[in-house]
């Protein structure tokens, strides 16, 4: 990744970088964090990254910094992680999708993020079609893989 090799030959001590998880899955966001992590402990490279997101990948410590706008222009608000839910709708609380939660989650790009258990039981370790269903006796929204929306539909006698 050419942002992180850019980071690490950096003499700067602080570095801005502008959504960092465009076009990248949530895995990788999640990796690409973790990095980020590693780079301001290390001895080389910048100390100090101001990210600006849209990712709850990004959202772990104590603390974030909020900009909200108001009628005198932007304010930046140094608030405890807890309050982030009201900001990105992503309760930062939770644990880490993937690891012991039984979270999903939908990019602002709509791409979904299942768990790994769902994933398995749905026999889309790898990735694959699926559908969603809204049921009219209860409005509720199912998932299903096409393989079981096409089980679901009767054949079609053309005699």
């Amino acid at each position: 990744m050419a942002l992180v090799a850019r980071l690490l030959v950096s003499e700067a001590t602080f570095v801005a970088i502008e959504e960092p998880e465009l076009n990248l899955r949530y895995t990788l966001q999640l990796r690409l964090r973790d990095i980020f992590h590693e780079i301001v402990k290390a001895p080389v490279g910048p100390q100090q990254l101001f990210l600006t997101s849209h990712s709850p990948a990004f959202e772990f410590g104590e603390h974030f910094y909020a900009m909200t706008a108001d009628n005198d222009g932007p304010t930046v608000k140094h608030l405890p992680i807890k309050q982030a839910l009201m900001f990105t709708e992503h309760d930062a609380n939770a644990p880490n999708i993937g690891e012991t939660a039984p979270q999903c989650y939908v990019s602002s790009d709509r791409l979904v993020r299942l768990p790994e258990d769902i994933c398995q039981y749905l026999g889309i370790e790898q990735g694959g079609g699926i559908v969603t269903l809204k049921r009219k006796d209860n409005g509720h929204v199912e998932l299903l893989t096409n393989e079981q929306f096409l089980e679901l539909l009767e054949p079609i006698d053309h005699e």
